[in-house]
């Protein structure tokens, strides 16, 4: 298992293209509203962020669940499949727990996956 960690900050800045197989439903503020065809038309919420990182926020019909996932092209150290601890502040919201790196458009990033309620 490969040990490795990302902050999260919400802020507003930079632009990026979205993912190949996603459709654009709407927006909602500074998000984009997205259809994942192959997250079984799954809703999710893409944003980007400074430094060229990239969120989601969305869920996953087809697995029952839902996720949070970051992107950032320089985050070398992760590999895609491995597993690690991520960190996402929101300053007076925090979570920590197990993601899988992924890689999205060839850009390294990690999310975890939750089938409970909360993430």
């Amino acid at each position: 298992m490969i040990n490795w960690a990302f902050t999260a900050m919400v802020t507003l800045l930079a632009s990026g293209a979205l993912a190949a197989g996603m459709e654009r439903w709407g927006e909602s503020g500074d998000w984009t509203i997205l259809i994942d065809l192959e997250k079984g038309n799954g809703c999710l919420a893409w944003k980007p962020f400074e430094d060229d990182m990239t969120v989601e926020i969305g869920v996953a019909p087809n697995q029952a669940g839902g996720f949070f996932a970051a992107y950032n092209p320089t985050w070398v150290q992760i590999e895609d499949g491995s597993t690690g601890i991520v960190n996402f502040d929101f300053g007076d919201a925090k979570f920590e727990g197990e993601a899988v790196g992924v890689f999205k458009n060839g850009v390294p990033g990690g999310t975890p996956f939750s089938t409970t309620p909360r993430l």
